[in-house]
């Protein structure tokens, strides 16, 4: 059986296979293929733009590693922010090899395989676990002597170096305060600037599309981006299939400063109210959207824009809020 009798099987009797293969050669999915290189990822320190206390700390750590002991770390940050890339370059400046999982993956078999293949490592090997705070409490307690003592039932092991990514600290706090205690190097992504995200488009434009990009065009999506790396190189990648950037904004429903529509109610609610504090969940109803994403992806960038405060009785419009939102209405 070739892929074209699996494809007419799959069809369930509404193609057969030589009628399938003649459609798929006479009507390719894609005419030309491009030899593209469409991603990119900064490989060492010195192209990791922005996070300098991060990178301070990643150098005197990796120091210490490669002369004296072994160190875990623990990458927190929100989404888009750089964690996952920030772990390869570590491995990268230690010249290790890595282990990737996710938290709800990592079991005790997946530690199993990890831990052989680091005991037939020439040089000891990073396990890097995203979501790290989506772990199994079980998993974690299991893995307290491992991380700290480097003893599986009481028989050494191979010392490894343990990276874990969360934008969720907290979540993984509650689950093992002594889990995250044993880890001695904690970084904690900082907000981006205008200018990080300017350079970091560049960078990435220098790579991966090599064009004559104007400055206004990097410095609007900056300011359109919520300061988020990934956002930013995803409308980035819709501007250059287009070459319309109002275009693209008004696509992602962006308003302005990188407040979309979504946002704008928000404010406007906050506004008609007059002072009255709203808490989150009527936020999210308002807004028509789950409570946690209110949480998580909308109210961050509204309280580090100074646009609302939270307070013990729920969320109040500041008055660069109000200032925002009248100057939006003269616009």
């Amino acid at each position: 059986m070739d892929i074209y009798d699996l494809l007419g099987i799959l069809s369930m009797g509404f193609l057969n296979s030589d009628k399938m293969r003649a459609k798929i050669e006479t009507k390719p999915f894609v005419t030309e293929i491009k030899p593209i290189k469409f991603i990119y990822r900064p490989k060492y320190l010195t192209e990791y733009i922005g996070q300098e206390q991060a990178k301070d700390l990643v150098k005197m750590a990796i120091s210490v590693i490669l002369n004296t002991k072994p160190l875990h770390f623990l990458i927190t940050g929100i989404a888009g922010m750089g964690k996952t890339t920030l772990a390869q370059i570590i491995c990268n400046e230690l010249h290790f090899n890595i282990y990737s999982t996710v938290g709800n993956a990592l079991d005790k078999n997946v530690l199993q395989d990890f831990l052989l293949k680091n005991e037939d490592s020439k040089f000891p090997m990073i396990l890097f676990i995203d979501e790290i705070h989506s772990m199994d409490k079980e998993i974690l307690e299991f893995m307290l002597p491992i991380i700290e003592d480097f003893k599986l039932n009481q028989i050494n092991i191979t010392p490894f170096i343990l990276i874990g990514a969360t934008n969720e600290k907290t979540t993984l706090l509650n689950k093992s305060k002594p889990f995250v205690d044993r880890i001695q190097i904690p970084i904690i992504l900082e907000d981006y600037q205008i200018q990080d995200i300017v350079q970091i488009l560049k960078q990435y434009n220098q790579q991966i599309y090599q064009k004559n990009i104007d400055d206004k065009i990097y410095i609007i999506l900056a300011e359109n981006t919520r300061f988020n790396p990934r956002i930013a190189i995803a409308l980035f990648d819709l501007y250059m299939g287009n070459q319309d950037i109002i275009k693209v904004l008004k696509a992602h429903r962006i308003i302005k400063n990188g407040l979309t529509d979504t946002d704008i109610k928000i404010l406007n609610h906050l506004d008609i109210v007059n002072g009255k504090a709203i808490g989150e969940q009527a936020l999210s109803v308002i807004a028509n959207i789950e409570r946690k994403d209110y949480v998580d992806l909308i109210e961050p960038y509204l309280i580090r824009m100074n646009l609302i405060s939270r307070t013990g009785r729920g969320r109040i419009l500041t008055e660069d809020g109000k200032k925002f939102l009248e100057n939006l209405k003269r616009s």
